[in-house]
């Protein structure tokens, strides 16, 4: 039977095994509509719970898994060719296809790893989008966090702004909920203004002296690793929206959050690509 419901009862005879991954591919042919191949997860064979969502599929020519791969590539630095190939497909479509990927499927598997609200700890700081670049040029501003007192940093959050002015700054302060408690700011003067636009009974001070040394080691670990993968993709700048799908990939690599198996699982659970390909 074909996974799309529209097109039960349509004619469907084996064809052939999926290179990537080895599994059986099948070829429907359907009343008045274009032919199509496609092969089944296991784990999406007689699952009625997930039959509400096969209403909304998509016509994707690649399994989650192969999605999966080429986003983790992406947030580990790879270009979109480069993904391309590391996830097996190439050899068969143009450059384009991960960045697809990226904007239907990034936000997917970002959501549930990305934190609602701001750490009692924080630390902020930014770099300039193009390298040599100063004033009002685009920038990446990110944030770094600690739970408590000998918790592990973790990259909270990052984003390109037009410029590093304080309503850029108030407005990255906007995108967690809360406040934080001590709040360390390198040398971003907009950056510590704004929190006082931001929030009005700020827990802690503003300050220049870094007495977390791990907290002010991980700022400038994530912000040079960010900067090195960003530095493949300087044709790629034009979209923003983009680049922060880009950004939070990156992010979910760096929190050691990224893992193929967990990525497909959300891009299944969305239904958009369950197991397909679709021709």
């Amino acid at each position: 039977m074909c996974p799309d419901p529209r097109h039960a009862g349509s004619h469907v005879v084996r064809h052939g095994s999926s290179r990537a991954l080895g599994r059986q591919r099948y070829r429907c042919t359907p009343a008045g509509e274009r032919a199509h191949t496609f092969s089944l997860l296991l784990e999406f064979v007689d699952d009625a719970a997930l039959l509400p969502t096969r209403m909304h599929l998509k016509s994707y020519r690649h399994s989650a898994v192969e999605i999966a791969r080429a986003l983790e590539s992406i947030g580990r630095g790879a270009t979109y060719r480069q993904a391309a190939l590391q996830a097996s497909v190439g050899r068969h479509d143009n450059g384009q296809l991960v960045a697809n990927w990226v904007r239907d499927f990034g936000g997917i598997v970002a959501a549930p790893a990305t934190p609602q609200s701001w750490p009692p700890v924080l630390g902020v700081g930014a770099f300039p989008l193009r390298p040599g670049t100063v004033g009002d040029a685009p920038v990446v501003q990110l944030a770094v966090g600690m739970t408590g007192a000998g918790a592990p940093t973790r990259l909270w959050a990052v984003r390109v702004a037009g410029h590093a002015g304080v309503h850029e700054w108030a407005a990255f302060y906007r995108r967690r909920a809360g406040a934080p408690t001590v709040l360390v700011v390198g040398s971003e003067v907009a950056a510590r203004a704004a929190r006082h636009w931001t929030w009005e009974t700020p827990g802690g001070t503003a300050t220049n002296a870094v007495d977390l040394e791990v907290l002010g080691r991980s700022l400038r670990a994530a912000r040079e690793a960010l900067f090195r993968r960003l530095a493949a993709r300087q044709a790629h700048f034009s979209n923003r929206r983009q680049l922060d799908r880009l950004l939070d990939l990156m992010r979910l690599d760096l929190n050691g959050d990224a893992d193929t198996a967990v990525y497909a699982g959300r891009i299944l659970a969305d239904g958009r690509a369950a197991g397909l390909p679709l021709q």
